[in-house]
């Protein structure tokens, strides 16, 4: 509770790390843990802004461990991330864009492989979807996990499901306060909280569960953070919300991106409504990729890997799987 570490992995080529490293004129951290050194590099881009995962992602990602490294990174002002000193004016979409490009970079010349996979979880579904469209020589595949579309449509549908699940259910403090902040885009950032606080409460998020409880029971037992660093997360969090979640509503992937180079698969939750899965299922049916695969986790909101690991872990198999054998058959037909 007062110093990081993350417990050994072992084996003798396992590698079990936490990095603090400048990306673009800011300290960022990663963890980086995997049982073998060699595997291919599995990269995390979290939600929020600002909802930063060093902290709880380790105990839903050991299965994952297996066959990949896999790198959390909680991103610039976010998490062990976050300081005073980031400055303001780069929360940016184009400047993260920027930055992932630089930790792929970074791990690459690290590992010395080519290429990496990357998922990318709501938020950071927008920004895996922008990097791999400008930087796709970096990427094997792209995952969307809680796949973001039209952000415009998201929140509106979102805030229509609370609405009225909070009318069927007879919940008059709901009905009040959502009908009082309106539906989207909102005036201020107190008014998306609300928003969540009662799709949290109607399983549009989590299934089954409070998210919130859950985040605070992961940092309180994590070895990766301190008991600063859970305030940290929490600064961290609101600071990415009022400075990036301007410009995120503008973001329109369908239109923006109809196609991208690399191999897409899509895990949405049956269930979800914080990024409604019927969209990006859509989105998914319009892009133009080499190859798209959309698999469907029907026991979970938004927080996949959290709600159904074992599944998750079995469809990142399945990615190196596909990925091996796409690599084997580009070498039989060059020979």
């Amino acid at each position: 509770m007062f110093s990081r570490r993350t417990p050994a992995i072992p084996g003798h080529d396992s590698i079990a790390e936490l990095k603090t490293v400048e990306i673009n004129g800011t300290n960022q951290t990663l963890l980086l843990r995997g049982e073998s050194r060699k595997n291919p590099i599995l990269l995390f881009l979290h939600g929020g802004p600002g909802t930063a995962q060093i902290s709880f992602a380790r105990k839903y990602l050991k299965e994952v461990e297996r066959d990949y490294v896999v790198v959390n990174w909680d991103q610039r002002g976010a998490g062990l991330s976050y300081s005073r000193k980031v400055p303001r004016e780069s929360m940016t979409i184009s400047q993260f864009i920027e930055d992932t490009r630089a930790v792929a970079e970074l791990l690459l010349a690290w590992s010395g492989q080519e290429k990496l996979f990357v998922v990318g979880h709501s938020w950071g579904s927008v920004l895996g979807t922008l990097t791999a469209a400008r930087y796709p020589h970096l990427f094997h595949a792209y995952v969307g996990m809680g796949q973001a579309a039209s952000m415009a449509d998201n929140e509106a549908v979102s805030y229509r499901f609370t609405l009225e699940t909070a009318k069927q259910r007879g919940i008059a403090g709901a009905v009040r306060e959502l009908e009082r902040i309106g539906p989207p885009p909102y005036r201020d950032i107190r008014h998306v909280e609300i928003q969540r606080k009662w799709l949290g409460s109607f399983g549009g998020v989590i299934r089954q569960g409070n998210v919130d409880r859950l985040f605070m029971d992961a940092m309180l037992h994590a070895n990766e953070y301190t008991l600063t660093d859970f305030f940290k997360f929490q600064l961290g969090a609101l600071f990415s919300l009022r400075h990036m979640w301007g410009e995120l509503m503008t973001v329109n992937l369908p239109v923006q991106v109809p196609r991208l180079e690399v191999p897409v698969y899509y895990i949405l939750g049956r269930y979800d409504q914080t990024c409604p899965s019927q969209l990006a299922a859509a989105y998914l049916d319009e892009l133009s990729a080499p190859y798209k695969e959309l698999t469907w986790f029907e026991n979970s909101a938004h927080m996949l890997m959290v709600e159904e690991p074992d599944r998750f872990a079995e469809v990142m198999r399945k990615v190196l799987r596909d990925h091996r054998s796409r690599a084997q058959g580009n070498r039989t037909t060059s020979a």
